[in-house]
């Protein structure tokens, strides 16, 4: 909250609009250039501001227990020797991470290899660009090919 406020105000103010009620406000301040009472002006503009304001709070709000929500979901990491179910908010940079079919993914990863013969999977967006189609993606063939040597040796075993 004591971010949200300067951070939301700031935002308001990257609106030309809001701008330019701003600078009307001021001048309507200034007796000896307008008749009318700074109050016409000042009032609409902390109106809008305040509205706007509050709906943002509202939304970063339930933004942040839908966020909540997802990093206690549990995902499938490779920890010492051994698959082992941990929360996404637990999940760090460089650890390996299992996806299985129709699992969400709340996070960035880089997709290693697949258990298709092609090294192939198709993943859909729909939370990040609103488009529901699948999409490919295909494995880099070196890292693939790694992936399947390890399993050969049984030093990794992926399923």
């Amino acid at each position: 909250l004591l971010t949200f406020i300067p951070k939301s105000i700031f935002y308001q103010f990257t609106r030309v609009c809001n701008v330019y009620f701003l600078c009307t406000a001021i001048v309507q301040s200034i007796p000896l250039i307008s008749p009318l009472s700074p109050v016409t002006a000042i009032i609409p503009l902390c109106t809008v501001l305040l509205i706007s304001m509050v709906r943002e709070g509202f939304e970063d709000y339930k933004r942040y227990k839908e966020d909540k929500i997802t990093n206690q979901t549990q995902g499938t990491v490779w920890k010492d020797g051994k698959w082992e179910k941990i929360d996404w908010e637990n999940i760090a940079v460089g650890d390996i991470v299992r996806v299985e079919e129709g699992e969400l993914i709340p996070a960035d990863l880089l997709f290693l290899t697949s258990s298709s013969s092609t090294h192939d999977c198709f993943v859909q967006t729909a939370t990040l660009d609103g488009e529901r189609a699948l999409k490919p993606k295909q494995a880099v063939d070196i890292l693939s090919e790694h992936y399947s040597q390890l399993q050969d040796k049984g030093e990794f075993k992926g399923g």
